[in-house]
C-alpha cells in the first residue's frame, strides 16, 4: 500500500503544483491588464476586486454580500447578445473599459447567478473567441494567454 499511497501523493503534489503555476500566471497577466485600465470597469466579478486594486478605478461587479447588484449586473453583461443591450449597461454604469476572460468559465458562472444557460452567441464568447465581432464601440486594446481589454469608444 505504501508505494501507492507514495505515487498518489505525487500526482496531487503535481497537481497542485500546476494548478499553483496557473494561478500565479493569471495574476501576473490581470495585474498587467489591469495597469492599463484608467476608468471604471467590468470584468468577471470575482477579479473585479484584484483589478480595482491594481488600477485604483471603479469596477461594476465585486465578492461580497454588499455588491450583489453588481455581480448581477456583470453577469446579465456577460450574457447579453444584443449590441444596443450592451451599450445600455456600459453607459448605466459609465464604464470605460472590459476585461474578458474564458468565455466557459464566465457563462458557467453567470448561468449559475442568473439560473438560466447562456447562449452561445452571449458576449463572453465574442469577447474571448471572437473579439473582431464585438460591437464597434469596443475596440481590443490588450491581450494576454488568459485575458483580453477592450476600451469603450465613447460617441
Amino acid at each position: 500500500m505504501f508505494p501507492i499511497a507514495q505515487a498518489w501523493d505525487r500526482a496531487f503534489a503535481d497537481e497542485e503544483l500546476a494548478r499553483r503555476t496557473e494561478t500565479k500566471i493569471e495574476q501576473f497577466e490581470l495585474r498587467a491588464i489591469s495597469s492599463q485600465i484608467d476608468g471604471p470597469f467590468i470584468a468577471p466579478w470575482w477579479f473585479s476586486p484584484a483589478v480595482s486594486y491594481w488600477s485604483r478605478q471603479a469596477g461594476m461587479g465585486g465578492s461580497s454580500h454588499e455588491s450583489i447588484e453588481g455581480i448581477v449586473e456583470t453577469a446579465k453583461f456577460f450574457e447579453v447578445q444584443d449590441a444596443e443591450e450592451t451599450k445600455q449597461i456600459i453607459d448605466r454604469h459609465n464604464v470605460t473599459w472590459i476585461v474578458s476572460y474564458d468565455a466557459d468559465r464566465v457563462a458557467e458562472n453567470s448561468a449559475q447567478i442568473l439560473g438560466n444557460p447562456v447562449p452561445q452567441n452571449a458576449l463572453c464568447y465574442l469577447l474571448d473567441r471572437r473579439p473582431s465581432e464585438v460591437p464597434t464601440f469596443l475596440r481590443l486594446i490588450a491581450q494576454t494567454g488568459h485575458f483580453k481589454l477592450f476600451r469603450v469608444e465613447k460617441s
